[in-house]
């Protein structure tokens, strides 16, 4: 499979809405705006895009490539771009499509950082309760084509977390978690905790995780020894993306199950 070039929609309406409010548009009727393709992102069997903010910089989108189309390991990097608004943009792609939409915004993106990642299945981008600002990757083929480790000690660890370093300005690994076929991720705060959920496809099962801000020598982190420990395991046959839904103090985690898969 060759690398592909998607044209994706990036945080147009925040856009739309600052230039509708510089040319004078907006109405007390609220702001109508319209999204464009306002860059063309070269990817590698993209599962999915993030975007975020660190200390309140310039918006970052990563890029999770689930293949490159070559490697024998269904390997491939995944990209941090940082993205910036410009006009007369003169580069290829975003030069031509400012010459078909006159006047408006295209999206300059500039590759920041990329890591190596193996079936990419989604970035999930949140800050801990403590202060850490994380970004973790299930690497759905982590452990090869194998149904992967069901035991939290399990030697091979296919998901990752990465923690923003301030003096290096970049996202650095700390921790590898023990999971089976990790799919989509997602994040909740509980009593002052951070939890991070993670679907096992292989395991047909959910995990869950709590940031310990206590445990993990040997872990980098200006913060301290912070990572996260397994806590619990919710049965769920084909388990494929999690997402936490919150009601008032109530909290629920649905898991989409993948119907079909390899035996």
């Amino acid at each position: 499979m060759a690398q592909r070039v998607v044209s994706a929609l990036l945080a147009a309406a925040l856009l739309a809405a600052t230039q509708a409010e510089r040319d004078g548009s907006t109405s007390t009727r609220g702001c109508a705006v319209s999204l464009d393709v306002a860059a063309r992102v070269a990817t590698a069997g993209c599962a999915g895009f993030e975007a975020f903010e660190v200390d309140g910089g310039a918006p970052l989108l990563a890029a999770a490539n689930f293949w490159d189309g070559r490697s024998q390991d269904m390997s491939a990097e995944s990209v941090v771009f940082r993205v910036t608004p410009r006009k007369n943009f003169t580069n290829s792609a975003n030069y031509r499509l400012s010459k078909k939409r006159p006047g408006k915004t295209q999206l300059h993106l500039e590759r920041v950082q990329a890591m190596r990642t193996q079936g990419a299945h989604g970035w999930d981008y949140f800050e801990s309760t403590a202060g850490d600002k994380l970004l973790v990757m299930p690497n759905y083929y982590g452990c090869g084509s194998d149904r992967g480790p069901s035991h939290p000690d399990a030697a091979c660890r296919s998901t990752a977390v990465y923690r923003w370093s301030e003096r290096a300005t970049e996202f650095r690994e700390i921790q590898r978690l023990a999971t089976s076929g990790p799919g989509q991720t997602d994040h909740f705060e509980r009593g002052g905790r951070t939890y991070l959920v993670v679907g096992e496809n292989f395991a047909d099962q959910v995990a869950i995780f709590v940031w310990d801000t206590a445990g993990g020598a040997g872990q980098e982190g200006a913060r301290g020894e912070g990572r996260f420990r397994r806590v619990q395991t919710l049965p769920c046959p084909g388990a494929g993306a999690t997402a936490v839904a919150e009601r008032e103090e109530a909290r629920a985690v649905a898991a989409r199950a993948v119907a079909a898969r390899a035996a």
